[in-house]
């Protein structure tokens, strides 16, 4: 064909505008990574930040798939000079992929549409968009996997380039390979991009064999690339490497080939998933309908997302990029049809239920994607300029301008607040206030990836600790943790283990008599919980509150409760309370755990006002700022700090905890019904105080009342309509009354049988994600009409 004109789109012939062209970039990476810098978590970040922190230090391997690359460049990071806590340089580290992936992208849509302040643009909008900025502030995987899509972007950008101007450069071929090799070595989810890349530069040199032009270039890339995606392959050595050396971090104890395949395909979480089918079924039974993940409905919340994550007026700047490449790059439509097809795929294989906090696990996918959109957002903002040129000398710096206004700047002040990090203390604080008072040596029985990265964080990176072994219950479903429970004698276990997935080894009062001792043999150490995985320890074990953890004790134990409520106010005013006056975004993970600290605080609020009513104090209670904090709260949080207080009474009377008398049980009773319907009047809906009345309803003689009984039950089941702890009782209620013609209301049998038809859907879905035997048997069960 006829050669490209000597001045085509993105030829650069004044130096400077050459030197502009180059220098955005880098101005743009530069003021990004001042901007994260400025709002950088100055501590240990939630969800997963703990975790990778302490592998980033101890030359440990993360979750899987172990993100090797990522291991390696953050131990080596985290060991140069640097001032504040580990995760301080590490996060530093994750701002500077993602300021990087910015100023990279930026050159890519320079390089491909000619305007410097196009890329520009394009990298500031997709900077100061809520999810790119709010994780490039803590340790994650999601920067560099960032930054290594946009490479693949530059690079195929390059090649586009040569095959324009015939001759294609050897360099991009084997650095896109080295940069694929990723999808091994860091994140799976490249594929995405790296797929669609790969089939384009297939057709690129499948195109230039049939015109005979250039061929050659495309067969000598083919060793060199080889050789490279063999080359970034190495880092996977780092895992059986690390592995051996059993750090405290050591996920998947992958010292061999058998192991480390295991790790990379995900053996513990279900390969091509992101949550385990078992609590993506919890998680359904509890939020109904709404939580199914079934019919693309994650691809719905992405599309959904995208003005408020870049503003409204960037979604129509993507397609005004597929009119730019139409006109000019026509294989960018290849390249975001495919990227389109892998999307639709990704999001169909996303299991993750739709409840709050799993909607925000699920929002870090969304950045890859956001960074093609963000591409081709920028060869959009070209077209916008060409158009703007051709009708006035200075409409492409108008149009510029408008489009960065309307975006990254606009998107700088209205997102600083909301993703700001630089004063978030949540997940230190969790940990150390986790720790504080608990006795020396203790085996920990934790359930929770914030509790457990929380600790692990206090113990590996802060020196704090290292006395207590952490347990994490659920992972004791996985053989290879507890050979290594084993190996580091964290906890007695029996020679033949049916792990806790099942069996009698799965319940709570085995670990407890294991660990806490017999008659013919005592206890090695004290066992305290945050949370155990069921109730079975009930009939012979009492968790005593004390703080964020409770000690397990023997139920025939008798309790001092004002020696109780000493030691208990002692551990809390142990507390940093700087994050117990903060709000937290209802995905994130500081509110899903904040609830920890609402009960721990009434429950201490509820045993100091029984042993006051009991036994009138000779002076007042020490000053605890953590109460304080809680007496400041209000609305729904006031509402759950006096639920659960009602908890706490009504569980005294329940167990036994208080002198025995008619007296007391009825002052228990008395008070936990008022806080209970306190709670109500600020929120209706409060769950732990209906519970609570229902309890009272249905165990306290002079306060039984079938028929509210049943009413509230069916505002239980209105908030968990498939939770079979719910729903069965509900309906055994409901019979009762329609049993007894003195009692029997066609009104309660209609909400119940509508209740009913809910369950039944509900548990249809949950059966198509996999649901047990036990809920089929349940379906079966509750599929005729109510009688």
């Amino acid at each position: 064909g006829p050669s490209p004109p000597p001045h085509g789109p993105g030829h650069i012939a004044d130096p400077l505008q050459a030197r502009l062209h180059h220098g955005a970039p880098a101005l743009l990476s530069v003021l990004l990574f001042a901007i994260y810098a400025a709002t950088a978590c100055r501590t240990v970040g939630p969800g997963d930040s703990g975790e990778l922190t302490v592998a980033m230090t101890t030359w440990g391997v993360a979750h899987a798939p172990g993100y090797p690359l990522l291991m390696l460049i953050g131990n080596l990071v985290s060991r140069l000079p640097h001032r504040g806590e580990p995760a301080f340089i590490l996060n530093l580290l994750n701002a500077g992929f993602s300021a990087l992936a910015c100023g990279v992208l930026a050159a890519a849509v320079s390089l491909l549409s000619g305007p410097a302040w196009a890329g520009f643009a394009a990298g500031l909008a997709l900077g100061t968009s809520i999810i790119f900025w709010e994780y490039a502030l803590v340790t994650e995987v999601f920067a560099l996997n960032a930054l290594m899509g946009a490479l693949l972007l530059l690079f195929l950008a390059r090649v586009l380039k040569g095959v324009e101007r015939e001759r294609v450069p050897l360099w991009p071929l084997p650095a896109s390979a080295l940069v694929m090799s990723t999808v091994l070595t860091h994140h799976a989810t490249l594929v995405l991009l790296a797929g669609p890349v790969l089939v384009v530069v297939v057709a690129l040199a499948a195109s230039g064999a049939r015109r005979g032009s250039g061929p050659s270039t495309w067969r000598r890339a083919v060793v060199p690339s080889l050789a490279a995606a063999l080359v970034g392959s190495l880092p996977l050595l780092y895992i059986p490497l690390a592995a051996r050396h059993d750090p405290l971090m050591n996920w998947g104890n992958a010292r061999d080939l058998h192991g480390l395949l295991g790790l990379m395909m995900r053996k513990d979480f279900g390969f091509g998933s992101l949550a385990i089918r078992e609590v993506v079924v919890s998680k359904l039974l509890q939020g109904g309908e709404g939580a199914s993940p079934l019919g693309l409905r994650h691809a719905g919340l992405f599309w959904a997302d995208l003005p408020r994550s870049f503003g409204w007026l960037f979604p129509v700047l993507p397609l005004l990029g597929l009119v730019w490449a139409a006109r000019r790059a026509r294989p960018l439509l290849l390249l975001g049809a495919l990227v389109l097809g892998a999307l639709v795929l990704f999001f169909a294989r996303v299991n993750t239920p739709l409840v709050p906090l799993y909607i925000g696990i699920t929002r870090p996918f969304y950045i890859l994607p956001h960074l093609v959109l963000a591409f081709l957002g920028g060869l959009g903002i070209a077209q916008l300029m060409d158009w703007a040129g051709r009708m006035h000398p200075r409409g492409p710096a108008l149009a510029c301008l408008l489009v960065v206004a309307g975006t990254g700047a606009a998107a700088l002040p209205l997102h600083w607040r909301s993703v700001d990090m630089h004063t978030n203390a949540f997940t230190r604080d969790l940990g150390a206030n986790l720790i504080a008072g608990m006795p020396p040596g203790a085996i920990v029985l934790s359930r929770g990836d914030l509790i457990r990265n929380s600790v692990y964080y206090q113990q590996a990176c802060l020196g704090r600790r290292p006395d207590l072994a952490l347990v994490d219950q659920p992972m004791m479903a996985a053989p290879w943790y507890i050979e290594q429970l084993r190996r580091r004698h964290a906890l007695r276990l029996p020679d033949s283990l049916i792990v806790m997935t099942g069996g009698a080894a799965g319940q709570s009062r085995v670990w407890l008599d294991l660990n806490l001792g017999t008659s013919t043999e005592p206890a090695s150490r004290p066992v305290v919980a945050v949370q155990l995985m069921d109730d079975t320890y009930a009939s012979a074990y009492r968790l005593r509150a004390m703080g964020l953890w409770a000690e397990a004790r023997p139920k025939q134990e008798r309790i001092d409760l004002r020696a109780w409520a000493s030691t208990y106010t002692a551990v809390v005013r142990r507390w940093a309370t700087t994050s117990l006056d903060r709000s937290y975004p209802e995905s994130s993970w500081e509110a899903s755990t904040g609830p920890l600290y609402t009960r721990a605080l009434a429950y201490l609020e509820a045993l100091r006002d029984i042993v006051d009513r009991l036994d009138p104090p000779a002076r007042a209670w020490a000053r605890t700022p953590a109460l304080e904090a809680a007496e400041r709260w209000q609305g729904r949080r006031r509402a759950d700090y006096l639920a659960h207080q009602a908890q706490f009474w009504l569980m005294c009377n329940a167990d036994s905890l208080t002198p025995p008398g008619q007296e007391v049980d009825s002052l228990l009773a008395t008070r936990a019904m008022e806080l209970a319907q306190a709670s109500l009047a600020l929120d209706p809906d409060n769950l732990q105080a209906l519970r609570t009345i229902v309890a009272l309803l249905s165990t306290v003689p002079r306060m039984g009342d079938p028929r509210a009984e049943a009413q509230l039950r069916h505002r239980i089941v209105q908030q968990r309509p498939g939770d079979p702890a719910e729903v069965v009782p509900y309906f055994r209620v409901v019979a009762d009354l329609m049993n007894d013609p003195a009692t029997r209301d066609s009104r309660i049998l209609e909400q119940a049988e509508a209740d009913r038809r809910r369950f039944i859907r509900v548990l249809e879905i949950a059966l198509k994600l996999g649901g047990d035997s036990a809920l089929a048997r349940l379906h079966d069960r509750w599929s005729a009409p109510l009688r």
